[in-house]
Order: structure tokens, then C-alpha cells, then sequence
């Protein structure tokens, strides 16, 4: 499936006031002791961020919001956004899709960690194809522009675009991890739409995905790269020196269709308290790992 397909049936059934029906299906499969709600089923979904046709794109898990709130704050999230329901379903998708390609502008005076987060790891990058301000990241305003610029001038994805609070993959069982294959390929469809310089998938969780193609009897994907340890350095976590943390990663050559790209699997992306010079270190590892890789 396709993300416009996707787009166009998750919003086709908001727009019938319905419950999304691949959220159901998902939190049907994905259901644990500690969580029998995972994902949001009346919220409005993120399927994308910033822009289509740009040469990064990184691939996060999901909207990090509680499922239960999203679910009641869909009427406030499409006035946030100017996005109109009510019209026609035509007139809903391209308000989204309007909404989501225009997100850092409609976002850019709110200071938000995550993206300047994403910024410092991605400043390494050779031609990303992002504009870091001049000051950046000392520069509190810089800070913002920075933001800005990386919501719009990438490509952000979702492995699942449905929110919810946790995404804990420990407990999954085999039969739930093959369930976002279908998602999965609706991201495989949208980064290889075109050529993508830099394609990264941030979290360990997609080392665990990829890993479990090969046992849901699907053979669409082939992952080179997967064999043997991940990529490791030692960071100090303190400026100045003292305690050092390990942080992972690991290049990959992924073929979908019968096209090929490098990637990146950025295990260490998600963590708590990777920021500021720390993420910046870390992300120009990272490059310098997919650099050398040679499939």
C-alpha cells in the first residue's frame, strides 16, 4: 500500500466517522498484559512530515502522544491545523497533506527538543539537503530556524502513524511483529517513490523488524548488513570527560522492487539525555559508519 493510499483509507474512515481500521487491526495483534490499548484509533495520524521529494529521510516509530487523548482531541488537532472534515474527503486529505508538508511553518515559533535534537544528528551529514543556520546550536535563535528547517527540508516518516504513549517492542510476539510489515512497506514505497541520499530508521526496534522478515514469509525485502555485531563507539556522556556510554548503529543495503539504497539503522537515536554536542557526536558517527559501508 502505498502512503497516499494509506492517507487517503485512514482518513477516509475519520471522515466517516469511523474508527481507523488499521489502528484496530494493529492494536487487535499488538495487545499485552501491560497494554491493551496501544494505538490511537480516533486520532488524527502523522504519516509524514516536511517534504516528499527530499534527499534525507528518517523513519521514526510513532506519534509519541497517549492514544486515549489523541482520540479526543482530534476536533482541536484539526483546527490547530486549519484542516476541514466536514466539506468533503477530498477537501480533508489535501488540508492534511497541506498541513503536513507545511508543519514547520505552522510549528516554528514553538521550541521543541526533539527536532533540535534531530538537527544536531543530522548537522554531520554531508548535503542533507537541511540549512543550519549560522550560530547554530549556540545561538538560541539559531535553535528555532534550525527546527524550522529540519521539519520542512526533510523527509520524516512513521513506522506507524498512529499515536500512542509507549512503543514497547520487548513483548511482542512473532505474529505481531509480521503485522507491521504492511506498514513498513508503505514506507519502502514512499523513500524509494525517488533517489534518497541518506535513508535512517531511528530505533533498535527496526533492527528487530528487518531481522523478522525473513520468519513472516515474506520475501519482498531483502536487507544486506543484518550479519554480525552493530557498530559501536564510546561517548562521554559528561562534558569534560568522565562516565562514557556506548551508543550503536548499523549500516544497511535494503532492496525493495527491484531498487537498492544504503541506509542506516540508528539504534542509540531514541534516548534519553542523547543531546546537545553528545547527539551531534553521535550522529557524525553514525555518517562516518554509513560511509565506509560496502555492501
Amino acid at each position: 500500500m502505498t502512503l497516499d493510499q494509506r492517507i487517503r483509507n485512514d482518513l477516509g474512515d475519520l471522515y466517516n466517522k469511523l474508527p481507523i481500521n488499521a489502528a484496530v487491526s494493529l492494536n487487535n495483534c499488538c495487545k499485552t498484559p501491560s497494554n491493551s490499548y496501544p494505538f490511537s484509533t480516533h486520532g488524527l495520524p502523522t504519516h509524514f512530515t516536511g517534504d516528499r521529494d527530499a534527499e534525507t529521510v528518517l523513519v521514526m516509530l510513532n506519534p509519541g502522544r497517549d492514544a486515549i487523548e489523541a482520540d479526543l482531541c482530534l476536533d482541536c488537532e484539526l483546527k490547530r491545523f486549519g484542516i476541514d472534515i466536514k466539506k468533503s474527503l477530498k477537501k480533508f486529505i489535501a488540508d492534511y497533506i497541506y498541513a503536513r508538508v507545511n508543519y514547520g511553518k505552522i510549528d516554528k515559533c514553538r521550541y521543541d527538543g526533539f527536532d533540535i535534537k534531530t538537527a544536531l544528528f543530522l548537522q554531520p551529514w554531508k548535503d542533507c539537503g537541511i540549512d543550519f543556520p549560522k550560530g547554530f546550536p549556540d545561538d538560541k535563535l539559531s535553535q528555532i530556524e534550525a527546527k524550522e528547517n529540519v521539519l520542512m527540508q526533510k523527509l520524516q516518516l512513521e513506522i506507524v502513524p498512529y499515536s500512542s504513549r509507549i512503543f514497547s517492542t520487548k513483548a511482542l510476539s512473532k505474529h505481531c511483529i509480521c503485522a507491521f510489515v504492511p506498514f513498513l512497506e508503505t514506507v519502502l514505497d514512499e523513500i524509494f517513490r525517488k533517489g534518497r541520499k541518506y535513508v535512517i530508521f531511528c530505533s533498535a526496534f527496526f533492527e528487530k523488524l528487518f531481522n523478522a522478515i525473513y520468519g513472516c514469509n515474506y520475501k519482498g525485502i531483502v536487507v544486506e548488513g543484518m550479519d554480525g555485531d552493530a557498530k559501536r563507539t564510546q561517548l562521554n556522556t559528561k562534558s569534560g570527560g568522565g562516565t562514557k556510554r556506548e551508543f550503536k548503529c548499523r549500516p544497511i543495503q535494503i532492496t525493495y522492487k527491484g531498487k537498492t539504497c544504503k541506509a542506516l539503522i540508528a539504534h542509540s537515536f531514541p534516548i534519553q539525555g542523547l543531546s546537545g554536542d553528545l547527539m551531534k557526536q553521535y550522529g557524525d558517527f553514525c555518517h562516518s559508519e554509513w560511509g565506509k559501508f560496502i555492501p
